[in-house]
């Protein structure tokens, strides 16, 4: 540990440049949906994707339950005003079952395509994002505007124009709320990738200082024994 942060302290921005110029981009991107050779977990990039997703998706079913399952009772007991019951605990039983499980299929719909415009807005704007190696409020502009065109794609062109400009525009405050909180705490998709090169490279450093230092001794043992057979008498 004590070896990685003298060899940190040595390399300059230069070196370190080169060697993640040598990346490309296509590369950085992959690494998003690759788990982490030590940890054996996905990088932090993929893990936020899905916590916000899960967490957005199950806020918008969770108001969708509360909001449609009255309706739902409400539209049964509406409906079966003449039907004729044989006891009222059946008649208060079948209400409560429109109540639950049409709020629960109302959640399961809106929490599914929620997950899914979210997921691929997250997902799409951090492999922009990874492939520049840039922190860009254009960046999740752009994603807005792919997921509402796309997410409205069997509607025709003028759903589409009008599912990206409202995918556009929330994805630019979306991208304006990030950002600005990214650069208050300091984090950033630039520092982040810098600090992972600068990890790989101070862990490539040590190896071939490592294994340099094996060669060594074992140059070094092999040169004292040569010598001792060479002065033992035959």
């Amino acid at each position: 540990m004590a070896q990685q942060n003298n060899l940190k302290e040595t390399f300059n921005s230069e070196l370190l440049s080169e060697y993640i110029s040598q990346e490309k981009p296509l590369d950085r991107v992959k690494r998003l949906y690759k788990k982490n050779e030590q940890t054996t977990r996905y990088y932090e990039e993929a893990k936020v994707c899905e916590v916000i997703s899960l967490f957005i998706s199950t806020t918008v079913g969770s108001a969708a339950f509360a909001l449609s399952a009255p309706l739902c009772r409400e539209n049964y007991i509406s409906a079966n005003v003449a039907t004729v019951y044989d006891t009222k605990v059946v008649a208060m039983r079948r209400a409560k079952d429109a109540y639950m499980f049409g709020g629960l299929k109302r959640f399961a719909k809106w929490t599914l395509l929620t997950y899914a415009v979210v997921f691929s807005f997250s997902n799409l704007s951090q492999a922009l994002e990874l492939y520049r190696c840039e922190t860009n409020i254009a960046h999740y502009t752009v994603s807005g505007v792919a997921v509402g065109a796309i997410s409205r794609l069997i509607l025709g062109p003028r759903a589409m124009l009008a599912g990206g400009f409202i995918g556009g525009y929330m994805g630019t405050m979306t991208g304006f709320a990030a950002t600005n909180i990214m650069t208050w705490a300091g984090i950033n998709i630039e520092q982040r990738f810098y600090e992972e090169m600068e990890r790989k490279l101070i862990e490539k450093k040590c190896y071939e200082e490592s294994r340099a230092k094996a060669l060594a001794q074992l140059a070094l043992g092999g040169g004292s024994e040569t010598t001792h057979k060479a002065g033992t008498p035959v």
